[in-house]
């Protein structure tokens, strides 16, 4: 009797305690909803307190502790209503997000498969795991996911649109798919269900665009046009048009495109100008551009341009005097070209040579220096790993990517060891860095940051230990958005003198322009192929590399279209030629300095140049100081030093000037 007393009297205590962590879950629910947290928090205890089995109390601590970005400490929680309940599918879906909010993809990627193994039809669980799939570059997984997604959903045009993205991915690591044909495809079976959908129709034209299908990109524009005609429209078919040599119909589509945005006459009369010149109507051509002097007297281009129009008109003496006014103005890019013209035998009796000026272009010593790293690929503070980005400040310290290292590194002037200045030491949502490939420092030796798989910008003060997102979504671990206020995978960035920040925005094949305290960033660039770095000369002309288009753009600010200045003939080694280009940067004088990646070598192009002088590499990949390896950042100093990431020898490189 005594024994079933005390059986009685536990069970009584056990149900008591029981009720009374109900209680207190109930408590902690009703304070979560008016975002209560820490009250919340204090209540999920005592019930696990008063009942350690009470799967509810775990769930409910797990999903506060998550809100307070407490991630690990939610991990905690829900692997205790795992424990104790094996199935539990939504327990499995939370531990994946907040493991996905750690940049553990291969966790939360394992927690998505359990629920697909419990639930095989999970459509949730297929979109997550393909994502973190992809942000562990398994892009074919991702894909397989999608199309289960497709399997289990045939109408779903979300999956078919994800998918269609993935499979035209290429990134950092050179992982290609660039599978434009079934990109197409999948466009096609959206179009298919939603005929209306001009998204669709616009990424379509573009991805018929890189396979040259420029007919079929018309055809696609032109559907745009019909249900939503606006500029961008207009002006993409007018491209189009162009690549097929349809002068007379880009001439209508710029004029309409012109018409619905007359903000922009300087691009849109440049455009109509090129193409009335193809058709020979140069008497038009003249025209246009004598109306853009009008408009932009200080843009030296028109005034070439003009000069050459009126060279193919015949009027030799009207060339040479447009030419002289441009070689006699301040130094841009055209500068250069038109002294050339003036130096032919075409203007010899218009102008004296011997009062045209043409700049010498710099000599670099043929063999490298080697300032940091070179030590092996590794971690140790006189290593670096797959260094990407560089910076100098004004005092001649060295600011690096280390981009497998997930840090920033800072080499003072002839230091044998470099000192971390950013890395993500606290795992907080701000100062996670997970492969960074670009940095720019301001006036004030502020640092911004590429972090190029989180798909956001990091600020990083002066001496700061802390970094601060200040563009992309929130420091999220998911893919990247072609939304204005996302990136995706961007690959480098710099600033102008008011503040304004530039990033090669590479998966999302833009250049996106950033003002001050901005929440939304304005496209100043498109229709590239996986830009990898970007620069400004002195009249803020944007010079691109266009990586997968193996050409330089130039850029003039408010441009519709690019100029290729360097490249552009077909990938190649030849001087003419650029093989997947992926670092720029400018002297004073309008001389590029392009990293041609894939070739081994730094060219320099002189403003108005036809091909490129090699004036470091070219000696076949290696580690000698006359070689480099897949060479990425580039970077001058006021003296004219070359700075160079061999980032294939996880070093940087330093070439002097001859004369230094």
């Amino acid at each position: 009797m005594k024994k079933l007393l005390i059986v009685l009297l536990l069970l009584f205590s056990y149900t008591s305690y029981s009720q009374s962590a109900r209680k207190f879950v109930k408590m902690g629910i009703k304070k979560s909803k008016i975002m209560d947290y820490k009250g919340a928090l204090e209540d999920y205890n005592k019930a696990i307190e008063l009942d350690p089995d009470n799967i509810k109390a775990y769930d409910k601590r797990g999903n506060v502790k998550s809100n307070l970005l407490d991630y690990k400490g939610g991990i905690e929680d829900y692997t205790k209503v795992i424990e104790r309940d094996p199935d539990n599918i939504p327990a499995y879906y939370k531990r994946g997000i907040a493991s996905m909010n750690l940049h553990y993809y291969n966790f939360a990627i394992k927690d998505f498969t359990k629920i697909i193994e419990l639930d095989p039809d999970n459509i949730p669980a297929y979109y997550r795991r393909a994502s973190q799939r992809h942000n562990a570059e398994d892009y074919k997984g991702s894909i397989e996911d999608y199309t289960k997604i497709i399997e289990l959903d045939p109408d779903n045009i979300i999956a078919y649109s994800e998918r269609a993205k993935t499979k035209q991915y290429r990134d950092t690591k050179n992982n290609r798919l660039e599978d434009y044909e079934g990109s197409i495809e999948d466009y096609t079976k959206i179009l298919e269900l939603d005929p209306d959908n001009i998204k669709a129709y616009n990424e379509r034209g573009w991805a018929k665009s890189r396979l040259k299908d420029y007919k079929g990109s018309m055809e696609d524009f032109t559907k745009v046009i019909n249900l939503k005609p606006d500029e961008d429209s207009y002006s993409d078919r007018g491209n189009a048009k162009r690549n097929l040599e349809d002068y007379k119909g880009a001439i209508e589509d710029y004029t309409k495109a012109l018409k619905l945005n007359p903000n922009k006459t300087s691009y849109y009369l440049q455009q109509i100008a090129t193409s009335k010149s193809r058709v020979e109507d140069y008497k038009g051509a003249i025209e246009d551009y004598t109306k853009l002097i009008e408009l932009e007297p200080d843009e030296v281009y028109f005034l070439f341009a003009r000069g050459y129009v009126k060279e193919l008109s015949g009027d030799l003496n009207g060339a040479c005097a447009d030419w002289e006014k441009a070689a006699n103005s301040d130094d841009t890019y055209f500068v250069q070209l038109s002294k050339k013209h003036l130096m032919m035998p075409k203007c010899q009796n218009y102008s004296s040579p011997d009062n045209i000026i043409v700049d010498e272009l710099p000599e670099f010593n043929k063999a490298g220096t080697t300032l940091a790293g070179g030590n092996g690929e590794g971690s140790a503070s006189n290593q670096l790993s797959h260094p990407t980005g560089i910076a100098l400040d004004a005092s001649g310290n060295l600011y690096i990517a280390d981009t497998n290292n997930h840090r920033i590194q800072k080499w003072t002037p002839g230091a044998t060891e470099g000192i971390t200045v950013a890395e993500d030491k606290e795992r907080s949502r701000s100062s996670i860095i997970t492969y960074p490939t670009g940095i720019t420092l301001d006036a004030s030796g502020n640092m911004y940051i590429t972090d190029t798989e989180n798909n956001n910008i990091k600020k990083w003060a002066l001496g700061a230990t802390e970094g601060l997102i200040i563009i992309g979504e929130g420091g999220t671990t998911d893919r990247g958005g072609y939304a204005a206020n996302q990136l995706n995978n961007p690959a480098a960035i710099t600033i102008d003198t008011y503040g304004n920040l530039y990033i090669a925005d590479r998966e999302n094949h833009r250049i996106q322009e950033w003002a001050p305290l901005a929440t939304i960033g304005t496209t100043v660039a498109r229709g590239l192929r996986f830009p990898s770095d970007v620069a400004l000369d002195a009249a803020g002309n944007l010079y691109i590399a266009d990586t997968e288009n193996n050409r330089i753009q130039k850029w003039e600010s408010g441009a519709r279209e690019g100029t290729t200045v360097a490249g552009g003939n077909e990938k190649g080694s030849r001087a003419y030629q650029l093989f997947h280009p992926q670092g720029i940067t400018l002297d004073a004088s309008g001389n590029m300095y392009i990293a041609d990646t894939e070739n081994n070598r730094i060219q320099m192009w002189a403003p108005g140049a036809i091909e490129g002088t090699t004036i470091a590499g070219g000696n076949g990949e290696g580690s000698a100081a006359n070689q480099l390896s897949l060479p990425r950042g580039i970077t001058l100093d006021s003296s004219g030093n070359l700075y160079i990431a061999d980032t294939g020898n996880n070093r940087i490189q330093k070439y002097a000037p001859v004369d230094n």
